[in-house]
């Protein structure tokens, strides 16, 4: 249902911004600084030139990201139906038993996508520096990966685990906002603060949302010890966590666009579009976290208020199932043994007889 849902929004999501996005014009052109000798009046010397890498108009790479995620959702809803599809996914894509493994594979591709174009729409137009948010963003994810094949029971695992979030992937974190940090305060942008205060700060509040869930889901805190229930909070975050980063900033360009006549206004209150992407997926996650708590409560009051007989009755029963189980195995193994046997060892006529 939620995977079905989630189809659903961000197929909506990326047919408006295809409409909304028709009539706009503006790219931006990544440039790699490159050396090469530079002949003067009596020497020749090295010098750094810019070279154009590639052009891109500035809202299809969020908009595409909304079409793959939808088609990753659509394969989470085959896995569901057809044992053959989660079969070959399994062993041959996530390559590991896991079931959320293959949603860092989609984070990878999306999240990675979503925090890099993100940059450039703030005027990093550096090429270098975009395949390296790209590559970190890649790395990180790999992170969440690497925890879905490591077992919270094993202290060796444990270690790795520590090692891999807190180290590699802190650092990673970090390094990237101290590049953002730099880029908007030490250029004309830090004259407009509140670019980064309404943009990146919820931007990177929703995304380590998904570390939480991994965190407890590694550590099997109560029910998230389920991987179908550890899944159902996946669907949720990415479900509230890509509309809200998609129309934030989709209205924040837009609003910057119109307002500055660069395009023409299409009588949309961008400054409400970006309060309700905020507002509207937050209200709806927590939501859901209230009703799992209320949930999960009333299960176990409902325990706790079972009679200590019926609790015992109910584990004779679970026991004598078990133990009746255990003897028609071992009936059904004696049985066939005496066949064999029997078989093997019946006596042949002899032949004077």
């Amino acid at each position: 249902m939620l995977n079905a849902l989630a189809v659903g929004v961000h197929l909506v999501n990326g047919g408006l911004g295809m409409l909304l996005n028709r009539d706009v014009a503006q790219t931006q052109t990544l440039v790699a600084p490159l050396v090469a000798y530079v002949r003067g009046s009596s020497t020749t010397y090295l010098a750094s030139q810019r070279r154009d890498m590639f052009t891109f108009q500035i809202f299809w790479p969020s908009i595409a990201v909304e079409f793959v995620t939808a088609a990753f959702h659509v394969v989470y809803l085959a896995m569901l139906v057809y044992p053959t599809v989660d079969e070959f996914v399994r062993a041959h894509v996530a390559r590991t038993s896991s079931k959320n493994a293959l949603r860092w594979i989609e984070y990878s591709i999306t999240a990675s996508m979503m925090s890099a174009f993100g940059l450039v729409l703030l005027g990093d137009d550096d090429f270098y520096l975009f395949l390296k948010h790209l590559s970190d963003g890649v790395a990180l994810q790999f992170v969440g990966y690497a925890t879905e094949l490591l077992n919270c029971d094993d202290a060796r695992d444990r270690r790795l685990f520590d090692i891999l979030w807190w180290i590699v992937g802190s650092n990673l974190n970090l390094v990237n906002v101290g590049i953002l940090l730099y880029q908007i305060f030490a250029s004309d942008l830090g004259q407009n603060a509140h670019v980064f205060y309404e943009n990146v700060v919820p931007f990177a509040l929703w995304f380590n949302t998904f570390g939480v869930v991994a965190q407890l889901t590694f550590r099997k805190w109560h029910q998230f010890a389920d991987a179908n229930f550890s899944e159902k909070y996946y669907i949720v975050l990415s479900l509230s966590t890509k509309v809200a980063v998609f129309w934030l900033g989709f209205g924040s360009y837009r609003q910057i666009l119109e307002s500055d006549s660069s395009i023409a206004r299409v009588g949309v209150d961008w400054g409400a579009v970006r309060c309700g992407a905020i507002a509207l997926p937050a209200c709806f996650l927590l939501s859901y976290v209230a009703y799992d708590v209320r949930a999960w409560e009333s299960a176990a009051a409902a325990a706790a208020a079972m009679p200590e007989q019926q609790q015992q009755q109910q584990q004779q029963r679970s026991s004598d199932e078990k133990d009746g189980d255990d003897d028609g195995a071992r009936m059904r193994r004696r049985q066939l043994t005496d066949r064999g046997v029997s078989s093997a060892v019946r006596p042949r006529p002899l032949p004077f007889l």
